[in-house]
C-alpha cells in the first residue's frame, strides 16, 4: 500500500508523540508496574472518541540494586556505605483510572488515563515482619495503539504505553520501635504485539507477547532515639524488573452498539496482573 503525504505526516506526529512521552516518563523515573493494556490494535476510527474506566490489580517481584546508606546522629553525618542487594517480593498495586481515547488517524489511536493507585508489601526489605501500605496516590498513563492488518475477523497490531506515580507510607513492624518511612518511585513502559479475533459480532479474544521495563528507586528513612539523641538512617536502592518478557490474554464483550467490557490477564515469570475496563465510544 502506498502512503500519501498526509498519512506520512500523521505517522510522524504519532511517532514523535510516542518518543516524547517515553523520554519524559523515564526522565521523571516515577511510575508503576504492569498496567491494563486492552486489545493490541486500534479500535477507533479517525476522529472517534471513547471514554470509560480501567481497573487493575497486580503483583510483582523486583530487584533492589546499587544500594547506599547514610547514618546521622542529631543531624550530623556519622557513617555511609553500600547496602546489600534485595529481592523485593510481592509488591501489590491496585489502580483505578478514568480513560479517554482518540482516533488520531485510521489504524492509529492515542489514549490517556488519569486516576489513583495504592501499593502494599509485607516482609520484603528487612525480612523482619514489616508491613507497608501507601495511601491513595495520583497516577496517570498514556500511549498509542496501531493496527497493521485488518482482514475479515482478524486484526494484527501493537501498542506502547507508559505511566507515572509514587507510593509513600510508613513501614511498621512489631519487632522494632523506630519510625520508618518508605517512598517507592518507579518508571515503567510496556510494548505489546498481538492479535484480536472476532468470535461473533459481540465477543472478541485478544492477546499476544509483550515486554516491560522498570526503573526507579526505593528510599527507606528510619528514626529512633538512641543514647539521648536522634539516630537517623537513610537507605536508597535502584529498582529493576526481574523479568522482561511476558504474555497476555483478554476478552472483549460488546453489550451495546458503542459500549464494551474488557477483562484480561497478564503474566511474566515474576509478575501477574488482572485488569478490566468499561468504555463507551461516540
Amino acid at each position: 500500500m502506498i502512503i500519501g503525504k498526509k498519512e506520512n505526516q500523521g505517522f510522524r506526529k504519532i511517532l514523535s508523540f510516542t518518543v516524547v512521552l517515553a523520554f519524559l516518563l523515564f526522565l521523571n523515573s516515577s511510575a508503576y508496574c504492569l498496567d491494563f493494556m486492552g486489545p493490541p490494535v486500534a479500535g477507533l476510527e479517525w476522529g472517534q472518541v471513547e471514554a470509560g474506566m480501567n481497573f487493575t490489580i497486580s503483583k510483582m517481584d523486583l530487584e533492589l540494586n546499587g544500594g547506599l546508606y547514610d547514618d546521622y546522629f542529631d543531624g550530623i553525618w556519622i557513617d555511609s556505605g553500600e547496602a546489600l542487594d534485595v529481592k523485593f517480593k510481592d509488591f501489590k498495586i491496585n489502580r483505578a483510572y478514568a480513560n479517554i481515547g482518540y482516533g488520531l488517524m485510521d489504524g492509529v489511536e492515542g489514549f490517556l488515563r488519569i486516576g489513583g493507585a495504592n501499593g502494599k508489601f509485607d516482609d520484603s526489605i528487612w525480612l523482619n515482619e514489616e508491613e507497608f501500605t501507601s495511601g491513595a496516590e495520583f497516577a496517570f498513563s498514556g500511549g498509542v495503539k496501531f493496527t497493521f492488518y485488518n482482514e475479515g475477523n482478524l486484526q494484527l497490531g501493537g501498542l506502547f504505553q507508559a505511566g507515572m506515580t509514587n507510593f509513600d507510607g510508613e513501614l511498621s513492624s512489631v519487632n522494632w520501635s523506630a519510625s520508618d518511612f518508605v517512598e517507592v518511585n518507579m518508571a515503567e513502559m510496556q510494548f505489546a504485539l498481538g492479535a484480536c479475533g472476532d468470535i461473533n459480532e459481540n465477543v472478541s479474544i485478544y492477546g499476544g507477547p509483550f515486554v516491560h521495563f522498570v526503573s526507579g528507586d526505593l528510599k527507606d528513612n528510619s528514626y529512633i532515639l538512641d543514647s539521648g539523641g536522634l539516630l537517623a538512617s537513610e537507605f536508597t536502592w535502584d529498582i529493576e524488573q526481574e523479568s522482561v518478557l511476558g504474555g497476555y490474554l483478554g476478552i472483549q464483550m460488546n453489550f451495546a452498539e458503542n459500549a464494551s467490557f474488557n477483562i484480561e490477564y497478564q503474566h511474566t515469570s515474576d509478575a501477574g496482573a488482572f485488569g478490566m475496563s468499561f468504555v463507551s465510544r461516540f
